[in-house]
């Protein structure tokens, strides 16, 4: 039968089996295709979307990349924005110790300055700034009787009471030691800071606790106003400065805004203290001794001494 029929026609009835085969050896290459398409789609894709998110996390873009699944890939990607979550806590805490301060936590004088900057870049004639300096008086024979520990806590607790009183109207930072500051925006009006100022003086006045111990100490405060007492961070703080120790060289717990003759003012006592370092330098102080006398009897009971400095445009001081 084989070798009187040919092959062809031996095949002839299974064209379809043939044509079915090859049909379903073509699906199966499609099907197989599409499948190693989504395969390398889903290896790929998150791949990809994981380089890309490493490239923008190293130019310093914070960024997270989406998890779907529990394969490999999808630890790898949970891991990197564990990774990602945890370097930008850090920062943020590094940023946090950087413009704040340790003891008391409120901004330090940099982060006081990038305030101050950024609120007079956006001052407008409804909008003006205010800095006021506050200075603690007798703070040292707080540290000197009680101890530095107790200053510390002293200093909390004065932050704690500058945040009552300035509230949500200003900010309060410290500038180191025991000086404070105040940064106001606004219009506020001169009797407003005044009375401002006042309470500020009084709720520092008040009695503190420290380690059972009843502590009493007083503030003084500087005030300078922008723009008519600066336009720039730096000369608002030096006038606010100069206002301050205008108030304390008035005898403490005052309040001074700042004026144009304290400039003047500074500048003689600076030259005095120059003329003053020249003169004992080249032994211009003189020692005088001046009797004291009782009214009662004319008898002199001891003797005041005196150390009298001849200067060459002031005379006698």
């Amino acid at each position: 039968l084989v070798l009187t029929h040919s092959l062809a026609e031996a095949m002839a009835g299974y064209a379809w089996l043939k044509l079915l085969l090859l049909f379903i050896a073509l699906v199966g290459l499609a099907v197989t295709g599409w499948l190693a398409v989504q395969l390398s789609a889903r290896v790929t894709r998150p791949l990809s979307a994981l380089t890309e998110a490493v490239r923008r996390f190293g130019s310093g873009e914070v960024t997270r990349v989406a998890v779907a699944g529990d394969d490999e890939i999808a630890a790898l990607a949970s891991n990197f924005n564990s990774m990602v979550d945890a370097i930008d806590e850090r920062e943020r805490q590094i940023t946090h110790v950087a413009l704040h301060d340790s003891l008391t936590g409120l901004p330090n004088r940099r982060f006081f300055i990038e305030k101050l900057d950024r609120a007079i870049d956006t001052q407008s004639d409804e909008r003006r700034n205010l800095v006021a300096f506050i200075d603690l008086d007798d703070f040292k024979l707080i540290n000197d009787t009680l101890g530095h520990p107790a200053g510390d806590a002293l200093l909390k607790q004065v932050a704690q009471r500058l945040e009552r009183v300035i509230g949500t109207v200003g900010r309060v930072g410290r500038l180191g030691g025991d000086e404070f500051q105040v940064i106001l925006a606004g219009k506020i009006a001169r009797e407003q800071l005044a009375h401002l100022a006042e309470r500020i003086i009084e709720t520092l006045s008040q009695s503190y606790s420290i380690e059972n111990s009843r502590v009493m100490i007083g503030a003084s405060v500087g005030i300078a106003l922008a723009p008519d007492d600066g336009v720039t961070s730096e000369a608002l703080i030096r006038n606010a400065d100069l206002a301050l120790y205008a108030a304390k060289d008035a005898g403490r717990g005052r309040y001074h805004f700042y004026a144009a003759d304290l400039h003047s003012d500074a500048e003689e006592r600076r030259q005095l203290e120059e003329d003053l370092r020249d003169a004992i330098t080249h032994g211009n102080l003189e020692l005088y001794y001046q009797p004291v006398v009782q009214t009662a009897t004319e008898r002199i009971t001891g003797f005041e001494a005196l150390l009298r400095w001849n200067h060459p445009v002031h005379g006698f001081i």
